[in-house]
């Protein structure tokens, strides 16, 4: 069974595909204007109450819309922009690499597929109308051999979304490590850093679900893998917390990543392995972890959501800011520091950082924030002096100019504490849903 014929979609963010009648669609070359232009339109038979459409003659086959006679509501279906369909190729969706048009070629109308994201990249040709209609009329476009059409799933649950769908790729195209990135922003970041071993997806699916929020625990994980190599910057002995049993699976990332600086524990002795991270709390655990430090906190300016660095933080986030760590999607200039921090979003912001260590290349990206220092400022008075500390941040709130010290080792669990899992709790797998966000073993990707 072909890859294209499975229908992929096991997560919510994931679309697959389903085979569908190819008889019960058509595809057309659509008048518009003055009628000498086309775009592409595709129209779908939902139920056999009534036809959609007529054809008639040959090269080219004039099809005359009947749906527009009617109120065609649950019986006849229509795509007419890239809303309603997209390319789709060896099971991946390439909606937002690949834009389709409709255009006149040697005394044809030629569906094609352009790479919007390399213009050097040879364009596709999809199907033909087999001849030109006459001036504002409709007109059958033919789809060449190895290309069908299909419909988008998802959850397993069929969308209206059409997909001109081959189960092949051209030879000039780079298939993404994971079904879900092909066209995602963050996809060179993930590609160079799973090609590493520093992150893998999900080997039920193939997937790396770049949108999932990333918890305390799996970030440890990644920073693990990302920098034992390095040199350490600084050291501590390690700590024991109360929620991190001897057999939790992310127990040596935890001990990793407190041992030398990255993150820190709660005042309770605890860790909260599982509670979600913010894109703050990322930004600052790598500052902290990797020594870097400012003496201006004007390059803050630069963010139109300043306001929402907390005073305490100012100082690593601007460091990390000049050291070009800060990758801000879809905005350049929106930080979003109080966001749950997104598995694309780690890639990007630990990429950046392997980037300035010197062990990987630039990738260039619009979305790196390019601020540049300014004046320096006069540390502001704490708005919290009590704010609790998450990943490396201090429990005393420092100078923003002030290199954060790392924490005392905590405490040895107490047996009785509420705070520890019951003797029965099972360890986190990478195939559980809610487990390990970068499993132990890497994704082969198709």
């Amino acid at each position: 069974m072909s890859l294209a014929s499975i229908a992929i979609a096991t997560t919510s963010r994931v679309f697959g595909q389903k085979e569908v009648d190819q008889n019960k669609l058509i595809v057309l070359a659509a008048p518009y204007g003055s009628g000498n232009s086309y775009q592409l339109l595709i129209l779908e038979q939902l139920s056999d109450e009534r036809p959609c459409w007529s054809e008639s003659g040959a090269n080219p086959v004039i099809v005359d819309p009947l749906l527009l006679q009617f109120d065609f509501t649950g019986i006849c279906g229509r795509s007419t922009d890239s809303n309603g369909y997209s390319v789709r190729m060896a099971g991946r969706d390439f909606g937002l690499v690949y834009d389709l048009d409709v255009v006149r070629r040697e005394g044809d109308l030629v569906l094609i597929a352009t790479n919007i994201t390399n213009r050097k990249a040879a364009v596709l040709e999809v199907g033909r109308t087999n001849g030109i209609p006459p001036s504002g009329q409709f007109a059958k476009i033919n789809l060449n051999s190895g290309w069908r059409l299909t419909k988008r799933t998802q959850d397993n649950k069929e969308l209206g979304h059409v997909y001109l769908t081959s189960d092949t790729v051209p030879p000039d195209i780079n298939l993404s490590a994971f079904i879900d990135t092909q066209s995602h922003w963050a996809r060179a970041y993930i590609d160079a850093l799973a090609e590493r071993g520093i992150v893998s997806g999900f080997s039920e699916d193939k997937t790396f679900r770049p949108d999932d929020p990333v918890t305390r625990v799996q970030f440890a994980a990644m920073l693990t893998k990302a920098f034992s190599s390095l040199p350490p910057r600084r050291e501590r002995a390690g700590a024991a917390f109360k929620d991190v049993t001897p057999n939790f699976w992310g127990r040596r990332a935890i001990q990793t990543a407190y041992e030398i600086g990255f993150m820190s524990g709660y005042p309770d002795d605890t860790f909260k392995p599982n509670q979600d991270i913010s894109r703050l709390e990322v930004l600052v655990a790598l500052a902290n972890g990797l020594n870097y430090s400012t003496t201006d906190t004007g390059v803050l300016s630069y963010f139109q959501d300043t306001a929402q660095i907390p005073d305490w933080a100012s100082g690593a986030i601007a460091a990390a800011t000049e050291k070009k760590i800060v990758v801000n999607y879809p905005r350049v200039q929106q930080l979003n520091p109080n966001r749950t921090a997104t598995r694309a979003d780690v890639a990007a912001f630990i990429y950046q950082a392997l980037v300035d260590a010197g062990q990987l290349p630039v990738i260039p990206s619009p979305y790196v924030a390019a601020a540049t220092p300014t004046t320096p400022m006069a540390p502001a008075a704490p708005k919290n002096p009590t704010t609790p500390p998450d990943a490396g941040i201090p429990t005393t709130p420092q100078s923003p100019a002030t290199p954060v010290s790392p924490e005392a080792p905590l405490s040895t669990p107490s047996p009785q504490s509420p705070y520890a899992p019951g003797p029965s709790a099972a360890p986190v797998s990478p195939t559980n849903p809610g487990g390990i966000v970068v499993p132990t073993t890497p994704v082969t990707p198709q």
